[in-house]
């Protein structure tokens, strides 16, 4: 029974250690992300970027340019079994906007000033 449970231990510690991985997983448009292959993987590599792109690069490098939440998959083989999953959040790049009242007068003038900045729809 000892020997189950280090066993068990063994292979949970293992297959958590060797996750793929991403150096940055949200931020806005455009998101450049490093990802790299778990630990001790096989010769070949597949990689999903959930925007259209895929890689076979151990170690590749994806850019994101449209807003948007994004389900990168890794698997050893194109149609291969998913080993695992990462989550990239892109955000829209926001520009600021305001309004003045009043926009102009004399020394010293007292201005309210009103953010209408808008936050893109579609990205949560």
């Amino acid at each position: 029974m000892r020997a189950i449970w280090l066993l068990l231990i063994f292979l949970i510690t293992t297959f958590t250690a060797s996750a793929q991985t991403a150096d940055i997983t949200q931020g806005c448009v455009p998101l450049t992300v490093d990802f790299t292959a778990p630990a001790g993987g096989g010769p070949s590599h597949f990689w999903v970027f959930g925007d259209g792109a895929t890689s076979t690069g151990e170690n590749p490098q994806n850019t994101f340019v449209t807003a948007g939440n994004y389900t990168v998959e890794y698997s050893a083989t194109s149609g291969g079994p998913i080993i695992g999953t990462i989550t990239i959040n892109v955000y829209e790049q926001l520009v600021p906007e305001y309004t003045a009242d009043p926009t102009e007068g004399c020394a010293p003038l007292l201005v309210n000033f009103n953010n209408t900045t808008q936050v893109g729809a579609g990205v949560s």
